[in-house]
């Protein structure tokens, strides 16, 4: 899966087409970090991040 930060700055592909697991929570921090009625995640197998320098928080 091809992914990228909010910005472009930063690209990469997942190690496997598709998530080990994906995951939809309604818990009041996920509502809170999203700003909307769920979080979701998505879980890969642990893999190097290119360009780590560039990266920190979209707010």
């Amino acid at each position: 899966m091809d992914a990228r930060c909010q910005c472009g700055a930063v690209s990469f592909k997942t190690p496997l087409p598709q998530p080990l697991r994906l995951y939809i929570c309604h818990c009041e921090e996920c509502k809170r970090q999203t700003g909307s009625a769920f979080g979701t995640s998505a879980i890969f197998p642990k893999f190097q991040l290119p360009k780590a320098e560039l990266m920190g928080v979209y707010a």
